[in-house]
C-alpha cells in the first residue's frame, strides 16, 4: 500500500490545468431582471482559482463592437470548480456570488454600473484578457438576450445585434418573447446529456425555458444538478480500479488493476469546489491511500484522472 502526498496551497492549483476561455465554456441558466438583477451561469469545464470571466449588459452593433455607456461586471474565481457548478452573480452588486451551496464563489468588481432592464436586455459572457471587438470575436463566451428574437442593431441600452460567433440553440439564448425573468427548467432532457456540448445544446433551446414579467426565480440553490451530468466516465478505466470503502470513516483506497497509470485525484464538494487533492502514485497493481480525515460528513465529488482517461463517482464520508 501507498500512502499519497497531499498537494496544498500554490501546489493545488498547479496540479490542475489552466484553461483558455472559449466559446461554450459556460452557459447562462438563469436571469432575473426583476428585484436583485441576479444571473447564474453553468461551468462546462473545469474552471481553476484566479480565472476570470467579464459580463456586459452593453449591446453588439451589428457593425462589430460594444454600444458604450452600460456596465461590465469582472468576476475572479475563489477556488477550483468542477464543470457543472453552478455560480450567481448579482448585477447590482448586493451580494459577492455564490456557488450553489450559497458558499463565496470569488469576486465581482463593476465598472460603469452593471444594471439589468425589466423591459428586455442582454449578457454577454467572455475573456477580459480578449474583449470582443469589431473583427475580434474571439473572446465570447456565452450569451443570452432577453429582448425577443436579437435586434438588428445595438439602438438603445436594451437592444442588441447578436454577434456572428454565436448559435442559438448551441452557444447563446434569445428568450422570445422578451421577458422579465426566465430560466432554464428541463432538468430530465439535462439527464440524458451525453457530454458538455451536449448539455449546452439542451440549455440554450428556448423550448427547454419558462419565463415570467413580474417575480424573480430562486436561483440559488438552482434547479438542476449538472454536476452529477457532467461526471466524467471511461468505463475501460472504470473496470480497472478498486476504489473503497464507500461510505468511508476517512481513509479511502485505489487500487489499480490496469495499465494505464495515475496522474492524480481531486475530491470536490457538492457546490463542485476542489477541497483536496492528491498526487497518485504512477504505478500499476498498486494500492494507494487518501486521507480524507478532518472534511465535514456528507456528499463529494472524487474525479481520478490516467494518462488518457478520467473517471468520477459520488463518495460518502462519515
Amino acid at each position: 500500500m501507498r500512502k499519497l502526498l497531499l498537494i496544498t496551497g500554490l501546489f493545488t492549483v498547479m496540479s490542475l490545468s489552466v484553461g483558455h476561455a472559449q466559446l461554450g465554456d459556460i452557459a447562462f441558466t438563469l436571469a432575473n431582471h426583476d428585484g436583485a438583477d441576479d444571473f447564474t451561469i453553468v461551468l462546462l469545464r473545469d474552471f481553476t482559482s484566479g480565472e476570470q470571466i467579464e459580463f456586459t449588459d452593453n449591446g453588439w452593433f451589428a457593425a462589430g463592437g460594444f454600444r458604450a455607456n452600460e456596465g461590465t461586471m469582472l468576476f475572479t474565481f475563489g477556488g477550483n470548480y468542477l464543470a457543472g457548478s453552478q455560480i450567481t452573480l448579482f448585477a447590482d452588486e448586493s451580494s459577492q456570488p455564490i456557488d450553489q451551496t450559497g458558499a463565496n464563489a470569488g469576486t465581482s468588481v463593476e465598472t460603469g454600473g452593471m444594471s439589468l432592464s425589466a423591459t428586455g436586455d442582454v449578457i454577454f459572457a467572455y475573456d477580459p484578457s480578449n474583449v470582443p471587438s469589431a473583427g475580434n470575436e474571439s473572446g465570447f463566451m456565452a450569451a443570452i438576450h432577453m429582448n425577443g428574437a436579437w435586434d438588428a442593431d445595438a439602438t438603445s441600452s436594451t437592444s442588441s445585434a447578436k454577434p456572428a460567433v454565436f448559435t442559438d440553440g448551441d452557444t447563446s439564448i434569445a428568450i422570445d418573447p422578451e421577458a422579465d425573468n426566465a430560466r432554464f427548467n428541463n432538468c430530465v432532457a439535462a439527464s440524458g446529456a451525453a457530454d458538455a456540448a451536449a448539455l449546452r445544446v439542451i440549455i440554450n433551446t428556448l423550448a427547454n425555458w419558462e419565463s415570467n414579467q413580474s417575480t424573480a426565480y430562486t436561483s440559488n440553490p438552482p434547479l438542476c444538478d449538472f454536476l452529477t451530468v457532467l461526471s466524467v466516465d471511461s468505463p475501460q478505466l472504470r473496470a480497472s480500479l478498486d476504489t473503497y470503502p464507500n461510505p468511508t470513516e476517512g481513509e479511502f483506497f485505489i487500487r489499480n488493476r490496469g495499465s494505464e497509470n495515475l496522474l492524480d485525484a481531486n475530491l470536490y464538494d457538492i457546490s463542485g469546489r476542489l477541497v483536496r487533492s492528491f498526487n497518485l502514485v504512477e504505478v500499476p497493481q498498486s494500492e494507494a491511500s487518501l486521507d480524507f480525515s478532518g472534511l465535514r460528513k456528507g456528499l463529494y465529488i472524487l474525479k481520478i484522472n490516467a494518462e488518457k482517461a478520467s473517471i468520477s463517482q459520488r463518495v460518502v464520508l462519515k
